[in-house]
């Protein structure tokens, strides 16, 4: 009987909850919750006070915002201090810390060194801000623990001074035979050491070198579990990439910019890696063709031409790519007289495409034409003209959801004079249109298309011939229920202090009720120094009365701009507040306000308060 009961205690000692089972829970819910709540939970019980000074978690930062005082850098001290004395295992470090002397930057590499011993360490992520002038901090042991598995260390580019950098020690021990994701920002590391740790870590997932420096040429070999590669170099340093073939046949997505790869290489990538999802060359160079062939899991591919201008660009072959669903194109050169015709054919992409982007390239009339029955799935279209010779472009689409046109810019225009064409968009599912031109004064949505949002950017007012784009502009305001931005630009080669050829009047009788729906209403490229008559502001805040006004930051004098608002308080405005650039707060706008507020080359926010029409 005895020995029955034994067997029933020892039963319900194995099923029962075990203080090691409630420690791994506690960790866990305190895990999802804030710092603050999950320190509070100390105060529960002796248990869960335990669970929170052995948290294997450890975040030491602020929110946007770098740990820098003395307080906080003797609370982490005293903390890693205390793991390693007690051996209480760290499976997460997350550190946040601005380097002002070489003080604090021996502290961390202490820190990094005594959570390295930590065999059960698996991520380890580093945002450094080093403010040291001229002066280098080396990180040392970041390679050294044997169970790590992501490191993500990056510096910290905003705030860091000229000639201050990050860097890896030349010699670190590489232990981290298990590491699966490596991911380095604006971080300075040689080619021996990046090349030793690819050899070493031979089952990395992820390789994300960022805008980093100290090498020249990147080995990737024997990666056979690799599935994402993204490169990008720093200021256009243009680094080599060298792949063994078969070496990273689990590939999924490739994302290179700026890096310089051979035709040899990049081909024998694309042929060996069958399994890719996401390709993306941005301004890469070293190679002449493209082939993208057998790829039937490639959804996404992004080309941005890297040629130079008396050079014919990449040419492009794709073929089997029945699971494309985005495309983009886009040339490199900056030039009008040096853009290219498309050097792919569009007959070869697959059907079920989605989205199409096409940016800066040379389109004629028959290419146009087959785009758009082509795809009859299409839901995103992005076009950037350098050339169109017919006086119309006619977009009809049953599946088209969203639209960005960009037509012409400032070197065609001073190329070829300003040149007007019709637009005219027919597509009943349009929710949002993108229009970035000079003149909205040939653009027509036929019926029933009826986009929920609307942006115009570019507008460019001037004397004498833009003056009927205001009574365009109210037209199309009636088209969409928001009208997200509207950009406009005072065009300076006109005399616009000249008062503006429009009977203001008139126009309001035409519409004697200002739309509402303008979210924000921008104005920029001008020196607002008596050049642009209130006239062009007052016909403006006729046709619209927007729910804010930002003034971009290339002006730096609003009082033609100021006046016409505190005027128009006599009339349809409650009041205006605007941002004070000097503490960044709200002030309502009065007419003792002094204009010295103003003359500064930040940008002025306005909010105004209409009355009701």
């Amino acid at each position: 009987m005895d020995s029955y009961l034994e067997i029933e205690m020892e039963e319900v000692k194995r099923c029962g909850p075990q203080l090691e089972d409630l420690a791994d829970l506690f960790h866990h819910i305190q895990s999802f919750l804030p710092v603050q709540d999950a320190a509070r939970t100390c105060t529960l019980s002796k248990s869960w006070l335990h669970a929170w000074s052995t948290i294997p978690t450890l975040r030491f930062y602020k929110p946007l915002e770098f740990v820098s005082s003395k307080r906080d850098i003797s609370l982490i001290h005293r903390t890693v201090q205390r793991y390693y004395q007690h051996n209480i295992p760290i499976q997460t470090f997350d550190l946040r810390i601005k380097i002002k002397n070489k003080k604090s930057a021996s502290l961390v590499n202490k820190w990094i060194q005594k959570v390295a011993t930590q065999r059960c360490l698996k991520n380890l992520s580093l945002v450094i801000c080093n403010v040291m002038v001229s002066s280098k901090f080396i990180l040392l042991d970041i390679f050294s623990a044997e169970n790590l598995y992501t490191i993500n260390i990056r510096r910290d580019g905003r705030s860091s001074l000229a000639g201050s950098s990050v860097w890896v020690s030349q010699n670190p021990v590489i232990n981290c035979v298990s590491l699966r994701v490596l991911e380095l920002y604006y971080v300075e590391v040689s080619d021996e050491v990046l090349n030793n740790l690819f050899s070493t870590c031979t089952l990395l997932e992820k390789i994300d070198l960022s805008s980093c420096r100290g090498f020249m040429k990147i080995k990737i070999k024997n990666l056979r579990y690799l599935q994402k590669l993204r490169l990008v170099s720093y200021l256009n340093m243009g680094s080599t990439l060298w792949v063994t073939r078969n070496s990273c046949v689990s590939l999924r997505v490739l994302e290179l910019l700026d890096v310089e790869i051979s035709d040899e290489v990049l081909n024998n990538l694309l042929s060996t890696c069958t399994l890719l999802e996401t390709i993306r060359l941005s301004s890469c160079r070293g190679f002449k063709k493209i082939k993208i062939k057998n790829l039937r899991y490639l959804q996404k591919f992004r080309l941005k031409s890297y040629s130079k201008e008396e050079e014919d660009s990449e040419i492009l072959e794709v073929d089997d790519v029945p699971s494309l669903i985005s495309f983009q194109y886009k040339s490199k050169s900056k030039y009008w007289c040096y853009r290219k015709n498309p050097t792919f054919n569009i007959d070869s992409l697959s059907s079920s495409l989605t989205e199409l982007s096409l940016f800066d390239v040379i389109i004629d009339v028959a290419y146009f034409d087959k785009i758009i029955p082509k795809f009859p799935f299409l839901e995103s279209l992005k076009l950037k003209f350098c050339d169109w010779s017919p006086e119309k472009l006619v977009i009809t689409s049953a599946s088209l959801k969203k639209l960005t046109l960009r037509l012409f810019g400032r070197e065609w225009e001073r190329l070829f004079g300003k040149r007007e064409f019709d637009v005219q968009v027919y597509a009943p599912k349009l929710l949002h249109l993108f229009y970035d031109s000079h003149t909205i004064a040939n653009l027509s949505l036929q019926n029933p298309t009826t986009p929920e949002k609307i942006e115009l950017h570019n507008l460019k007012l001037g004397k004498p011939t833009d003056n009927h784009c205001l009574y365009k502009l109210r037209e199309l305001l009636k088209l969409s229920s928001k009208f997200d931005h509207i950009g406009i630009k005072f065009d300076c080669l006109y005399y616009l202090d000249d008062v503006l050829d429009m009977d203001i009047d008139d126009l309001k009788r035409q519409f004697p009720f200002p739309a509402t729906n303008v979210h924000q209403l921008l104005f920029y490229s001008f020196s607002d120094n008596g050049l642009v008559h209130p006239s062009y502001f007052d016909a403006l805040f006729t046709i619209c009365h927007p729910n804010s006004i930002l003034a971009g930051d290339i002006t730096h004098n609003y009082s033609n701009l100021i006046s016409e608002l505190v005027r128009r308080k006599k009339v349809d405005l409650k009041h205006i507040e605007f941002k004070n650039p000097s503490n960044n707060k709200w002030e309502e706008l009065t007419e003792s306000i002094s204009p010295s507020t103003f003359e500064t080359y930040s940008p002025l926010e306005l909010k105004p308060y209409w009355c009701s029409p």
